[in-house]
């Protein structure tokens, strides 16, 4: 196994109700080399240069999106779904424009591009969620255990 083959990062979650995490796979070696490739030519003003540089880095994208699919999708240990950083908002940004990539790589590899701000978005969402729901469990327990109470005193009288 490479070092590049390891996965980044995975975010443990609540899993099923014997308590089995489930992992959110995250990778972040997205190489930045082609953005910078991409910019320089934007910079440039060389358009053929740029038209170059944006089908690669979609190529790159889509390539990696596979790849994470492959390697790290892998449910009930992990979400059906993982997630690809990239490092920039730059980079980030120029992955969205492109028509139809972000749809194309979440249907065909389930995997979703997050950037730095975005990323930091999703992690709060599903915080928030999971919160939620524990404080649902705990209330539902509650009422549970106030109806069990109540038919104990009725049966006492």
């Amino acid at each position: 196994m490479t070092l590049m083959s390891v996965l980044s990062l995975a975010i443990r979650l609540p899993g099923d109700e014997n308590g089995a995490p489930v992992w959110l796979p995250i990778d972040a070696k997205f190489p930045m080399e082609h953005y910078e490739r991409l910019t320089a030519a934007q910079e440039s003003g060389d358009s053929t240069a740029v038209e170059a540089a944006m089908k690669i880095l979609e190529t790159q994208l889509k390539r990696c999106a596979k790849d994470i699919c492959e390697k790290y999708i892998n449910p009930p240990k992990t979400t059906d779904f993982a997630l690809l950083f990239l490092p920039s908002e730059g980079l980030y940004a120029e992955a969205i424009r492109r028509v139809g990539l972000v749809q194309n790589v979440q249907r065909d590899c389930r995997v979703t591009f997050v950037g730095p701000t975005t990323l930091a978005a999703l992690l709060n969402s599903l915080q928030m969620g999971f919160r939620t729901l524990a404080i649902q469990k705990r209330f539902k327990r509650s009422l549970e255990s106030a109806g069990d109470s109540e038919n104990r005193v009725r049966k006492i009288r």
